[in-house]
């Protein structure tokens, strides 16, 4: 009788273990995938999420924060996307979890970030000028790139370096959007060392005006000259630009005062007014 309960009992316990084992078997056939863990998105913009299963289980999908990420579909059939679109800036875990009594889930952590911006979309430079572009929003890294090294470059940091007269554009791409900066860099940077330095005037200053937001198109100083000769004064200017290749091209007479102009072969004209009442107007801008 004891032989016969002990063999019942070792029966029993091998059927036990058969069966978990098939079934153990049978949960580790199935298997689910998706497209990728992490995504990021521009707030506004959309991207594309979908879960596979080995026996093409439905999909149940859930997003942990509404407020950042929203989805298309609350349920998808196995390979069937969703649409997950970024409301607004933060992180939001989406997550699949297959409807066939494995619960067996995977998730996509999704960021939502501002668009990247370029700090400026237009500089006016002096060669030799060193400026820095940022960018606002976006995540990650930056791609800096110049459309003409020759006249201008930029480095990793976005530090924008002046070399010659001319234009190109500096491109910053962050998160696959590529931003640019127009860079107009005048020829004559020598000239503001050089010959718009108005040591040969020696005078008071009174004011300097500039007169166009576009950097160096036009720039005027007034001085006071009393109690000094002011035709001496611009003789010493003139001799000093001509050095520098600047020749006479003629003489205007207007209601405020007279005008000298010279001019150099690059396009840049200086104009000498004697205003009277000893005051000197000395401008400078590019004529191109």
């Amino acid at each position: 009788m004891r032989k016969i309960i002990s063999f019942c009992i070792t029966f029993c316990i091998l059927i036990s273990m058969f069966c978990f084992t098939s079934f153990s078997a049978s949960a580790k056939r199935i298997s689910i995938s998706i497209n990728t863990t992490k995504a990021t998105v521009l707030k506004g913009k959309t991207c594309q999420l979908y879960a596979k299963s080995n026996i093409k289980s439905k999909f149940k999908w859930t997003t942990s924060k509404k407020n950042v990420v929203t989805i298309s579909k609350s349920k998808t059939k196995s390979g069937e996307k969703i649409t997950a679109k970024g409301k607004n800036v933060g992180t939001s875990v989406v997550k699949a979890t297959a409807q066939d009594g494995s619960k067996l889930s995977l998730s996509c952590k999704v960021t939502v970030i501002n668009k990247p911006q370029l700090s400026k979309s237009k500089l006016y430079l002096y060669n030799s000028d060193k400026v820095y572009l940022r960018v606002k929003g976006g995540s990650g890294k930056i791609t800096w790139s110049s459309s003409n090294k020759s006249v201008a470059t930029v480095n990793s940091a976005g530090r924008v370096v002046a070399n010659k007269g001319g234009k190109c554009y500096i491109y910053a791409k962050r998160n696959g959007y590529t931003m640019k900066c127009a860079i107009n860099v005048y020829m004559y940077y020598m000239y503001f060392n050089n010959v718009y330095d108005f040591g040969a005037v020696n005078g008071v200053q009174i004011n300097n005006i500039y007169t166009n937001t576009e950097k160096g198109m036009y720039i005027s100083y007034n001085y006071d000259l009393s109690g000094k000769n002011i035709g001496n004064c611009i003789n010493n200017y003139v001799a000093k630009i001509e050095s520098k290749g600047f020749y006479y091209t003629n003489t205007e007479t207007y209601y405020y005062g007279v005008t000298d102009y010279f001019y150099n072969d690059i396009g840049v004209q200086v104009a000498i007014t004697n205003l009277g009442n000893s005051q000197l107007d000395i401008s400078m801008l590019y004529a191109d």
